[in-house]
C-alpha cells in the first residue's frame, strides 16, 4: 500500500499540482501544444512551397 501510494504521489499528483499553482501546462500539455504547433506550421510550408512550385503566389 506504501508503495502505490508513494507512485500515485510522485508520477500523478506532483505530475499536476507543481504546474497547476503557477498556471503552467504540465509537460505533457505543453508536449501536445508543441507538437499542433509544429504541424500546423509545417502545413503553412507546404502551402506556401505548393504555391511557389506551381506559381499561384
Amino acid at each position: 500500500m506504501k508503495l502505490e501510494t508513494l507512485e500515485y504521489i510522485e508520477v500523478w499528483y506532483n505530475r499536476k499540482r507543481r504546474y497547476s499553482t503557477l498556471n503552467y501546462p504540465t509537460n505533457e500539455e505543453f508536449n501536445n501544444q508543441s507538437d499542433q504547433i509544429f504541424l500546423t506550421n509545417l502545413e503553412q510550408l507546404h502551402d506556401f512551397e505548393y504555391r511557389i512550385i506551381f506559381g499561384l503566389e
